[in-house]
């Protein structure tokens, strides 16, 4: 059957073949371009982003793991509103993977950080804020403390000095008391030396 083909029609038969083939081919590249686009864009688009944010996680984890640290050595205002802040930016980039898992599930490697370990940084944040809040109360209560003893304190020492002063007061009235009765014995024997004297034998 073939042979009795003409020239023109082999031709043509084989040309076209060739650009069915061709043809073929074309499609079967486009749509593993169009497959390597999709996963370029993917990747572009979401899976670096995601990287992202869980390196920004990371990197703030550490910074607060650090800035704990301090607070515990100073128990300072300034520390725990560093802390208070680098908390903030984590449940931040946690609000960020949560919608990106949310729009691509696909990112399986997200599920655990959403599903498991977010769930236990919450609880671990609200720990750490109500230890800044203890040990704020504990140092205020510290101060008030000192204040009462050091007022107390003072107290006592003019307590002291209000006694000794009394002390001395009283020694110094009881003293001229004893004084005044010396003299007045003194002046009631003279009295009397004179009166011997000058009427000899009067009293008698």
């Amino acid at each position: 059957m073939w042979k009795n083909f003409k020239i023109r029609t082999k031709m043509l038969i084989g040309f076209g073949l060739v650009f069915a083939v061709f043809g073929l081919s074309i499609l079967v590249t486009g749509s593993y371009l169009d497959d390597i686009r999709k996963e370029n864009d993917f990747i572009a688009n979401r899976v670096i982003p995601a990287q992202a944010l869980c390196i920004a996680i990371n990197d703030n984890s550490y910074e607060l793991m650090l800035e704990l640290r301090a607070f515990l050595a100073e128990e300072s205002q300034e520390s725990a509103a560093r802390s208070r802040q680098l908390i903030a930016n984590i449940q931040k980039t946690m609000s960020e993977i949560q919608d990106l898992y949310a729009t691509t599930p696909q990112l399986e490697s997200l599920a655990h950080q959403v599903n498991a370990v977010f769930p236990r940084l919450r609880e671990y944040f609200g720990v750490i804020e109500q230890s800044f809040t203890a040990t704020f109360a504990k140092n205020e209560l510290q101060a008030r403390m000192e204040e009462i003893g050091n007022e107390l304190s003072r107290q006592t020492i003019e307590f002291k000095q209000l006694l000794v002063n009394s002390a001395l007061m009283e020694a110094g009235t009881a003293t001229s008391d004893t004084f005044r009765r010396y003299m007045a014995c003194r002046i009631s024997s003279s009295s009397l030396n004179i009166r011997n004297s000058t009427f000899p034998g009067s009293f008698v």
